[in-house]
């Protein structure tokens, strides 16, 4: 069977019986259409029924997505939840006091770590708080499955599935955890931006197929010099040998930037300057990213079609992406 992505209407089923014989049938709840021709095999040609998407090779119901306003997604060692939808300002101050205790837990600086007036919906599922054990456990997994280890494993990615995104933050292996959603059709997102991500020539071409498809709109990748996750990620990702002048080339910003360009021509990259000499973690650090990155758009003042209440006036656009 060929793997097709979610967004697409049509499932071809492959004959493997006979050359030239097409012997499968169309799923549940799809219609054949006809066949084609491919090589020596006939392709059944199926649609979706209305009402239903392919996904996984079947036909499921389309999924209903609630509307989550923007989301971050954190990385290695980060546990913790925290969502206010539109709430009064007395219960945004209650939960933020009570992510400020989980990641005083997790040894985090909340305040410098997160964009409160970006982000109303963050999310960490490692399995630990402590960065090796994370590693060991999951971490290494993600970058040889693109984040479907954690996605198979780890409970709190539920909190996940089924919310639509305007924006979506991803800090490091939390950007194997966004693959995983987006590409398995578990959340919808409009834009997404990329902090000092863990990725793969892999994980790459898979985030340019869903800016090509139009699954997701734009996907932003800021990288701070002497982070030393995204060369290393890309190292170890490879899968192959590499020369010894190559595997220390990705550390130099200008090389790393021009393989993701290569690689990935959909995706934006943007680099900012950290340190000196060596890498650093502190160069990984979010808050890093989030001073770095200097976000300062605004909204439009624009109203949003179809968002007028009665005695209320519509919402407003949101701000564009940093």
């Amino acid at each position: 069977m060929t793997r097709w992505p979610a967004r697409l209407a049509a499932i071809a089923l492959f004959a493997t019986a006979l050359p030239g014989v097409a012997q499968a049938q169309c799923p549940a709840n799809a219609t054949l259409m006809g066949t084609k021709q491919q090589g020596n095999l006939k392709v059944l040609d199926c649609k979706c029924n209305n009402g239903f998407e392919a996904r996984g090779g079947a036909c499921a119901r389309v999924r209903a997505f609630v509307p989550s306003g923007n989301g971050f997604v954190g990385g290695t060692a980060w546990i913790l939840g925290y969502n206010v939808q539109r709430a009064d300002p007395a219960l945004i101050a209650k939960s933020q006091e009570m992510l400020r205790k989980q990641m005083e837990l997790a040894g985090l600086s909340y305040n410098a770590a997160i964009d409160f007036k970006r982000y109303n919906f963050v999310i960490g599922i490692a399995a630990s708080t402590d960065i090796f054990t994370d590693l060991r456990k999951r971490v290494l997994f993600d970058e040889l499955k693109n984040g479907k280890f954690s996605q198979e494993t780890q409970i709190s990615y539920n909190s996940l599935k089924g919310r639509q995104f305007d924006q979506l933050g991803c800090h490091s292996n939390g950007v194997m955890i966004c693959l995983a959603a987006i590409e398995n059709g578990d959340l919808k997102v409009d834009r997404v931006s990329l902090y000092g991500p863990q990725i793969t020539p892999e994980s790459l071409r898979m985030w340019d197929e869903l800016v090509r498809s139009g699954q997701v709109k734009s996907v932003q990748v800021f990288i701070n010099k002497n982070d030393p996750v995204p060369p290393v990620a890309m190292l170890v990702g490879s899968r192959g040998p590499l020369q010894a002048g190559e595997s220390l080339a990705l550390f130099k910003s200008d090389v790393l930037v021009r393989t993701i360009n290569e690689t990935a021509p959909k995706l934006a990259v943007r680099t900012f300057s950290c340190g000196e000499g060596l890498p650093t973690l502190t160069c990984h650090d979010m808050a890093g990213y989030k001073a770095n990155s200097g976000c300062v758009s605004r909204s439009s003042g624009q109203a949003v079609p179809g968002t007028a209440l009665p005695g209320r006036g519509s919402l407003s656009e949101p701000p564009p992406p940093c």
